[in-house]
C-alpha cells in the first residue's frame, strides 16, 4: 500500500528582508509624523532649500536638470522592464520576478501615498514651476531606489566580482544623486528624499520576503512530489 504523502510545509518569509522592510517602515512613519505635526525637520527642510536656492549655479542647475529628467517615472519605468528582461535573459528568474513585480507596484504605492498626505511643492527651489503633483514623497527617489535596489541586489548576490561591487557602488550613488538632483532643483524637500527612499527599502525588501518564500516553497514541492510518485509506483 502507498505511504501517504507527508504534509508540504510553506517556508515562512526570511527574517532578513522582513527585518530591513519593518526598520524602514518605522522610519518612515517617523519622518512622516514629523512632516504631519510641522517638528524640527521641517524647519531642516526649509534650511536646506533656501540654501540650495541661493546657492547654485547655472552649471549644477543644468546638470541635476539632466540627472532628474533622466530618472523621471516613465525613464524609470523603461528602466524597469529592460532591468527585468535582462535578469530574465541572463537566467537570474528570481531577480527578474522581483524587478516584475516590486518596481510598476512600488510606482503605484508612491503615487498612492502622494495622494494621502497631499503636500504642496516647496516654494522656494528653482524651477519648481515646473513640476506639478505632490510632494511628499519623492516619485523619482522612490523609482530610483526599486530600480537600483534591484540591480545592486542582483549584482551582490552568489559570489560578487570586484567588477560587480564597482557596479553596485555605482547604482548606490545613482540613488544619491537622483535624491540629491531633486533637492537641488527645489522639486522636494529633504524629508521628501529621506521618505522616499525608505518607502523604496521597505517595499523592495517585502517584495525579496515574498518571493524568497514562494522559491522555498517551490523548492520544498519538488522532492516531495518525486518522493509521492516513487511511493505509487
Amino acid at each position: 500500500m502507498p505511504t501517504p504523502p507527508l504534509p508540504l510545509r510553506v517556508n515562512a518569509p526570511s527574517r532578513a528582508p522582513l527585518f530591513v522592510a519593518a526598520m524602514a517602515a518605522f522610519a518612515l512613519v517617523m519622518v512622516a509624523i514629523a512632516v504631519r505635526t510641522g517638528s524640527g525637520l521641517v524647519q531642516w527642510d526649509t534650511a536646506i532649500g533656501m540654501w540650495f536656492a541661493t546657492n547654485s549655479s547655472s552649471l549644477g542647475t543644468r546638470a541635476m536638470t539632466i540627472v532628474s529628467l533622466l530618472n523621471n517615472e516613465i525613464a524609470i519605468g523603461v528602466y524597469g522592464m529592460a532591468l527585468a528582461w535582462w535578469l530574465f535573459a541572463t537566467r537570474r528568474y528570481f531577480w527578474s520576478l522581483v524587478a516584475f513585480c516590486a518596481i510598476p507596484s512600488g510606482m503605484l504605492l508612491n503615487f498612492a501615498i502622494k495622494h494621502v498626505f497631499t503636500r504642496p511643492r516647496p516654494s522656494f527651489g528653482l524651477v519648481q514651476q515646473t513640476f506639478s503633483g505632490y510632494s511628499f514623497p519623492s516619485g523619482h527617489t522612490s523609482g530610483a531606489m526599486l530600480v537600483y535596489g534591484v540591480l545592486i541586489c542582483a549584482l551582490l548576490s552568489g559570489t560578487p566580482t570586484p567588477t560587480r561591487r564597482l557596479a553596485a557602488a555605482a547604482c548606490a550613488a545613482m540613488i544619491l544623486l537622483v535624491g540629491f538632483s531633486r533637492v537641488y532643483l527645489g522639486a522636494h524637500y529633504f524629508s521628501d528624499v529621506i521618505a522616499a527612499g525608505l518607502e523604496g527599502i521597505c517595499w523592495l525588501a517585502l517584495v525579496i520576503a515574498w518571493r524568497g518564500s514562494r522559491t522555498r516553497a517551490h523548492q520544498a514541492a519538488r522532492p516531495r512530489l518525486g518522493a509521492t510518485l516513487m511511493n505509487w509506483r
